[in-house]
């Protein structure tokens, strides 16, 4: 099932925050510095994107196809020093050799040519530049809290369409990628609004149904009457360079 983004980019902008430890670990291993340009690749509303020129002043240009998403982002104040262009990550719309790092977070399962996007990827990187693809590893996928834990119906509809980490890096060396190294991150935090859940920001919610979510929704609520949610966001990121 094809989820379109343009339903949902208000709810998308008010619920989906920055994962802190993926932010510190793009900032931290992209290989880039003040000045230098970065490209994400499905930036949504471009909260990732805000957030890594905030801190470290390189130049950020974000693609993604769903037009709403990026006129969320447009009426940010914070953003208006962004690039923000529709396109895909099959054809990006910006030259070769453009920038030091590019990455995407949670988007390679919404691809539908993830070969084709690998071979953009390294073309519009320069000599040197590295690449980041943070996405859920099947493991990820049974243990996130509340996501799996709580809307157990997801589990089997993200097993389908997230690919193996294996096959992420096959299709990074197929494009000409080198130097692949696999880490992972957790971050684990104390859950007590679970407005993002009832409104669907998370695209996973919007593949089961109006019945599973309700029923996911109390178990949720029962949880709170007796304290907080010992959330953990998970992550597996997949790193390489093009030579």
């Amino acid at each position: 099932m094809r989820i379109d983004f343009n339903t949902y980019a208000d709810a998308y902008q008010r619920n989906r925050a920055v994962q802190p430890k993926v932010l510190q670990a793009l900032i931290e291993g992209g290989g880039f510095s003040a000045g230098d340009a970065v490209l994400e690749i499905g930036c949504g509303t471009a909260n990732f994107l805000a957030a890594i020129v905030r801190e470290t002043g390189a130049r950020g240009t974000g693609v993604d196809p769903a037009e709403r998403m990026l006129a969320e982002a447009r009426l940010d104040p914070e953003k208006g020093y962004l690039a923000l262009l529709p396109g895909s990550a099959e054809a990006l719309p910006v030259p070769d050799s453009m920038f030091r790092f590019a990455y995407s977070v949670d988007v390679i399962h919404h691809v539908g040519d993830r070969a084709a996007a690998a071979r953009e990827a390294h073309r519009v990187l320069a000599p040197g530049g590295r690449i980041c693809i943070a996405t859920d590893s099947h493991e990820d996928i049974a243990n996130r809290i509340p996501l799996s834990s709580h809307f157990p119906e997801t589990v089997a509809h993200e097993m389908r369409r997230y690919p193996a980490i294996e096959t992420i890096t096959a299709e990074l060396d197929g494009a000409g990628f080198v130097e692949q190294v696999v880490t992972h991150v957790c971050h684990e935090y104390a859950l007590t609004d679970i407005t993002p859940y009832r409104e669907r920001a998370f695209s996973s919610l919007r593949l089961i149904t109006d019945d599973e979510l309700a029923a996911g929704l109390t178990r949720m609520e029962q949880d709170l009457v007796t304290g907080l949610i010992a959330a953990q966001s998970i992550y597996t990121m997949v790193w390489a360079r093009k030579m």
